[in-house]
């Protein structure tokens, strides 16, 4: 595994806090928060979910936590 290279500390979640992401044309995914932080956060989402599919750097995503 890569080592950290996000300036910002995170800081685990103690809960399991869910985030839902919506896009265009595309069904409503639930997915687990793994971390946060003040200005950002990290999902889990399975390697052979189409979400994936989705997702690229720098695209904005419509988020409900």
């Amino acid at each position: 595994m890569d080592s950290e290279k996000r300036s910002e500390v995170r800081q685990k979640t103690k809960r399991c806090y869910h985030a839902e992401i919506r896009l265009t044309g595309v069904p409503v995914y639930e997915v687990k928060l793994l971390n946060i932080s003040t200005s950002g956060s990290c999902i889990l989402i399975r390697e052979d979910s189409l979400l994936v599919n989705y997702l690229k750097v720098r695209r904005n995503l419509m988020v409900k936590y």
